[in-house]
């Protein structure tokens, strides 16, 4: 099923830090480097900006990732 996006688009990029390294993904496709992220879907739009990591994060790095979410470096 074609996910429903908002008129506008909004993205966001997740940074992973454990024991100073830093996790960055490679495009399939294209083989560029990239932070997880993802956009946020037409129906997520009124959700809490959490809720929205919470999701990306089961999406790019599974479900029994263990993490902590300290907080958006930009509000």
């Amino acid at each position: 099923m074609k996910k429903e996006y908002a008129a506008f688009l909004v993205s966001f990029k997740l940074i992973f830090r454990k024991n100073n390294r830093i996790l960055i993904l490679t495009e399939s496709a294209t083989g560029f480097l990239d932070f997880p992220g993802g956009r946020v879907e037409k129906k997520e739009i009124t959700l809490p900006i959490k809720d929205l990591f919470k999701r990306e994060i089961k999406e790019e790095l599974g479900k029994d990732v263990k993490y902590r979410i300290l907080g958006p470096a930009i509000q």
